[in-house]
């Protein structure tokens, strides 16, 4: 794809936001949309490192993926020397400071719903399984690489370290020993070969941020001697109901030492979407897509302090919290929906106090995006046009379009089977142009 290059002198009103190992992202205003355009630190700045090989990458990637859930590309600019990638701005901040924002604001208060959270779950395991398919490695997916949309939605973005998955021998020993040390798995910090389920291990790590609302910066969670994987023990859940037994096991099967026994992505998000599913059928107030939270779904800092809760309680409200490591693992019957790679005995562990989630029927939940693109497509609600200068939600999956403040008023679930949409969203989801928010 040829490279899309942004006029510096369209770029105005710069205001900082973050400062990074490799750049510094600043807000700015192109031609009337707010972005974010990321300052790439000189190479004189990185020892040893190739900062041009890391634009490089970068821009590659971001230029050929389209996914709700990856960051939006849209184009460089280059000043004085310097390169600059423009993309789409995210207002929301990323997922670990929003943990420890609302860690920091919840004591005795109620707790982040678990609807919330199985839905950040849902939304990495789709962006992975994406570029999983376009053979694409972050390897350095940690929750600071996460951002979160103004609807409530997670978006993977910094792909500086990205890059095509191995496909010989010869290959494979090229991978780069990369990532960070909380996140990174087991065969990187060993110097061994590895493939695209480093970045499993990752999302298993972030899964336990989540359901402990915790960030692992300074290794919350223990590591498993001699091979480093995440101890099971190590993962106290909070909330004021019990965690959801199989996104507890989704979390420690994929933190596994052993990345033949790391479940496949794909059947994660089949997992997900149906606990998904049913966590919205038996939960009342709004999706929480809609920017319009009920009380345990809050996910604005400042909105926290009403609904958010207790995310330190003595016990946390986690299924098994006194189990030891080895029992987690071990001792829970398999869960014949999923497979492994490669593993004769690939089976994800289940809760065995909980019942398995039920099936319920041929509909799931909608995932809503927060479209800025002009259209003139009417509401699914009121039937009256968008508008062209408003944004608007739009599912991923089946398209259906509604205005804001219509959003509460929508089918609490999307017409689509869940074995369809999911085929659908893993083969090629749909390409958005419009800029997401």
């Amino acid at each position: 794809m040829p490279v899309t290059t942004i006029q510096w002198e369209d770029l105005t009103n710069f205001e900082d936001i973050s400062t990074g190992s490799f750049g510094i992202v600043r807000k700015a205003d192109y031609l009337g949309t707010d972005v974010a355009v990321k300052q790439f630190l000189d190479i004189a700045d990185q020892p040893g490192f190739d900062v041009q090989k890391y634009i490089s990458r970068e821009t590659e990637i971001l230029a050929n993926v389209h996914h709700p859930n990856v960051l939006q590309y849209m184009g460089l600019a280059v000043h004085e020397t310097k390169v600059y990638l423009v993309t789409e701005l995210i207002g929301g901040g990323h997922l670990g400071a929003w943990i420890e924002a609302a860690t920091a604001a919840a004591a005795g208060k109620d707790s982040i719903g678990w609807r919330m959270r199985v839905s950040f779950a849902t939304d990495i395991a789709r962006a992975l399984v994406y570029l999983h398919t376009h053979n694409i490695i972050h390897r350095d997916l940690k929750s600071e690489n996460l951002l979160l949309t103004e609807n409530n939605r997670l978006k993977i973005c910094d792909f500086g370290l990205s890059r095509k998955a191995a496909t010989s021998p010869e290959e494979r020993a090229r991978l780069s020993f990369c990532g960070t040390d909380g996140y990174m798995a087991p065969e990187i910090m060993l110097g061994m070969d590895f493939d695209h389920r480093v970045d499993t291990f990752s999302y298993g790590v972030i899964l336990c941020e989540i359901i402990t609302m915790s960030t692992n910066t300074h290794q919350t969670f223990a590591r498993e001697t001699p091979y480093f994987g995440i101890d099971p023990a190590s993962i106290h859940p909070i909330g004021d109901t019990p965690c959801p037994s199989d996104l507890l096991a989704i979390a420690i099967s994929c933190t596994d030492a052993d990345a033949a026994k790391r479940p496949l992505l794909k059947d994660v998000l089949v997992r997900l979407r149906k606990l998904e599913a049913e966590l919205t059928k038996d939960a009342a107030g709004p999706l929480p897509h809609l920017g319009v939270l009920g009380s345990g779904d809050s996910l604005s800092p400042d909105a926290r302090s009403p609904s958010m809760g207790s995310v330190g309680g003595a016990g946390g409200g986690g299924e098994g919290g006194s189990e030891s490591g080895s029992s987690r693992r071990s001792e829970r019957p398999p869960d014949s929906s999923s497979a492994s790679h490669g593993s004769t005995g690939g089976t994800l562990p289940r809760g065995d106090s909980s019942p398995a989630v039920r099936r319920i029927g041929h509909t799931v939940p909608h995932r809503f995006s927060l479209i800025a693109r002009p259209t003139m497509a009417k509401c699914d609600v009121c039937h009256k046009r968008m508008g062209l200068s408003k944004k608007h939600l739009q599912c991923d999956d089946c398209e259906n379009v509604y205005h804001k403040r219509c959003g509460p008023l929508a089918p609490p679930a999307c017409g689509l089977s869940a074995e369809l949409r999911t085929s659908l969203e893993v083969l090629e989801p749909r390409k958005q142009t419009g800029l997401h928010q």
